[in-house]
């Protein structure tokens, strides 16, 4: 089994440019025999998102062909793995039943949701953009030009704040008053866009599952919303997308509405198109599972596609609405899951599944056991789907795993992605245990057909990959052990691509933001010899061979810290016209008996200026902006009462900043951030009026 590593290390060292590389017999034989992994009972993998969501059941289909993509050879870092063939309805039931038992998962569990919002009060407020010749920073995305969807967006004149249950607007123009307010039933809104006078909505349609205890209500148990994992459960089984007319935000008009079966996955604004893809789980057995439908009729199998080697019980459904028609495209794809990236052109979707060697267990004479070996190694396949056609274009496998969206980047017709090479193994033998992890960091760079035509191997042995970013022929990786290595990588050539030895410094920066081409923003958390506490943000000179700091700058020291910008970019308020950087976060320290009894929660603000010639005036440090003030922590009561008030996320709207929380809306001034005024947009009950 060491021998089959081995060759497979070999195989991957020797993978450069289009070339396709004969595998060894002995791998060959290995691969082939490879069952595939299952979880208990056969069930597919869970989705890994904020709301795991489980599809309705389906109709079924009358016969017509489809579209299925099966493998045609060549091992990892072979282009095009995958290739479509045309196939009837019933040969997509009979590749179903191929793929092995599966079902669509233990649904979604309990997911937190607001108390319904109170009625749409009386409002003096008019359907015109009042304010809406101020500038305004936009949401913190990936790319420019590709917007993403987000909890709340802002124009000119007003803010459009989702919660997990409903939609409020409200407009800032001559002092804060709540324009418009929407209450859903069973739809949990997660996205929202504006496009010019169109609003448009993305959520989960689901059906909630109480449960009895002690002669509790189903009523009660809605209420319940601290404990709702407790008394009930909630399945969603259908991604809706609404799209509103903004000219009066009075009286919000619906133009479109769509259902599409399946759990939404994430989503973008690109031109006058929005793009989303859902996730489908079938119900292995249940041939009326098998196809999904939108809006109620099954989809066009002219339209599916299967990918018969990958081990996923579930479709992808791509999804493109133009917003100037209302008309809706989409194809779907059978076997594929995972994260996606978007470019301008397409789609890229990284499924990573694991090879898994294990031998027989082996005992002697007494029945002790002298003999086993098991081992996983990780690979990704990379599918490429083209966004005008939403038709497959290409394919590729590669070492690792790719674990984020920032780790890959379209670049000049070039896919750059970064992948944590991941094998393991433990065998005992002969009452000795033995244990190996092999992990380091590896970077491809692959052509517009995914040949793979350029390559760095086992960076940073042993370390896991923190952050990722991406700056035209630039790129920074940053992997953390006991420090934090920076690494800076030359893209220039794609055929030959470099990469530094590496920025040492405690800590780990999880965010990367190039604020220009040689200055570099982190955003992480402080460490002391590996041990991670508190929170830091840091600037960057990018502009020699290695990075070099500027400034660093500890946000909490020597107490626990967190900020959803941590692991989600959209939290972030990157405000390039201001030169404000800004983020909410929280800090807190335990006192006696393991109580709470400081917190700091709020939007940390800071202020940037490159030109400055003292480098410590080059980033600074603006303080935080709070709705908790001398909060207690005697139980958690108080803590449930004072979470409604935690701001998650930050605006600017013309010469004022704004913080978000799903009980307020504050504005400040941008420049001094002295307090304006406060609007409630919310009412909820407190915790002793819920439990007594």
């Amino acid at each position: 089994m060491k021998n089959f590593k081995n060759d497979i290390d070999g195989i991957f060292d020797g993978i450069q440019d289009d070339e396709n590389i004969p595998l060894p017999d002995s791998a060959r034989r290995t691969i082939a025999n490879l069952p595939p992994k299952k979880t208990k009972g056969g069930a597919a993998p869970k989705q890994s998102m904020r709301m795991r969501w489980t599809a309705a059941v389906l109709a079924v289909m009358l016969i017509v062909p489809l579209t299925i993509v099966l493998a045609v050879g060549g091992g990892i870092g072979a282009a095009n793995v995958l290739s479509p063939v045309s196939l009837s309805r019933s040969d997509i039931i009979g590749q179903i039943k191929q793929f092995g038992q599966g079902n669509r998962g233990d649904g979604p569990g309990a997911v937190d949701r607001d108390d319904a919002l109170a009625a749409a009060p009386d409002s003096d407020a008019k359907g015109d953009f009042g304010n809406a010749g101020n500038d305004y920073a936009k949401t913190n995305v990936q790319h420019e030009g590709i917007d993403e969807g987000d909890i709340i967006k802002v124009d000119g004149g007003y803010i459009y704040k989702l919660s997990d249950a409903g939609l409020v607007i409200v407009s800032v123009a001559g002092g804060m008053k709540i324009s418009c307010k929407i209450d859903y039933e069973n739809f949990v809104p997660a996205e929202l866009f504006i496009l010019g006078d169109k609003l448009i909505v993305i959520g989960g349609v689901y059906e909630y599952y109480p449960y009895n205890y002690g002669g509790v209500t189903a009523d009660i148990a809605v209420d319940v919303d601290a404990c709702i994992d407790y008394w009930g459960w909630i399945r969603y089984n259908c991604t809706r997308v609404m799209v509103y007319d903004l000219k009066d935000r009075v009286n919000l008009q619906l133009l479109e509405q769509y259902d599409v079966e399946g759990g939404f996955m994430t989503s973008r604004l690109i031109d006058n198109k929005l793009i989303l893809t859902v996730n489908y789980y079938y119900n292995f057995g249940d041939e009326d599972t098998y196809i999904p439908k939108i809006n109620s009729n099954e989809i066009d199998v002219s339209k599916i596609s299967i990918y018969e080697t990958q081990r996923y019980w579930c479709y992808y459904i791509l999804c493109s609405i133009n917003l100037n028609s209302l008309k809706l495209d989409y194809s779907a794809h059978l076997g594929l899951y995972g994260m996606n990236y978007f470019s301008r052109d397409n789609v890229y979707f990284f499924c990573t599944d694991y090879d898994y060697v294990e031998s027989e267990l082996k005992y002697d004479g007494n029945g002790i056991l002298t003999d086993y070996f098991y081992s996983a190694f990780a690979y990704t396949t990379i599918v490429k789907v083209n966004l005008n056609s939403l038709k497959y274009a290409a394919s590729n496998k590669i070492e690792g795993y790719v674990a984020d969206r920032y780790y890959a980047d379209e670049h000049k017709n070039n896919l750059r992605v970064v992948s944590l090479h991941n094998y393991y193994s433990y065998s005992y033998t002969n009452g000795k245990f033995a244990w190996e992890d092999d992990r380091h960091t590896n970077v491809y760079v692959l052509d517009g057909r995914l040949n793979v035509i350029g390559n760095i191997k086992k960076i940073a042995p042993g370390e896991n990959i923190y952050s990722v970013r991406f700056h035209g022929d630039t790129g920074s990786i940053v992997t953390f052990l006991q420090t934090d290595p920076l690494f800076k990588l030359n893209l220039s050539n794609p055929r030959n691509p470099r990469i530094s030895q590496g920025y040492e410094e405690d800590g780990v920066n999880t965010y990367l933001q190039y604020l220009s081409k040689d200055v570099l923003l982190g955003l992480g958390l402080n460490g002391d010899g590996g041990r991670l506490s508190g929170m830091k943000i840091a600037l960057y000179d990018n502009s020699g061979a290695d990075a070099t700091l500027i400034k660093h700058i500890d946000i909490a020291v020597g107490c626990y810290a967190y900020s959803e910008a941590l692991y989600n970019p959209k939290a972030i308020l990157n405000d390039t016209a201001r030169n404000m950087f800004s983020f909410p976060m929280q800090s807190w320290e335990y006192g006696v008996d393991y109580k709470r009894d400081k917190l700091t929660q709020g939007l940390a603000v800071f202020e940037y200026n490159l030109k400055a010639e003292n480098d410590n005036d080059k980033l600074l440090y603006k303080g935080v902006l709070s709705n908790i003030d001398d909060i207690k922590f005697d139980s958690w009561y108080d803590r449930y009462d004072a979470y409604r008030a935690y701001i998650t996320r930050g605006a600017r709207i013309g010469d004022r900043i704004y913080t978000i929380s799903d009980k307020y809306v504050t504005s400040y001034n941008a420049e001094t951030l002295a307090f304006i005024e406060k609007l409630q947009i919310a009412e909820f009950k407190s915790a002793a009026e819920l439990f007594g």
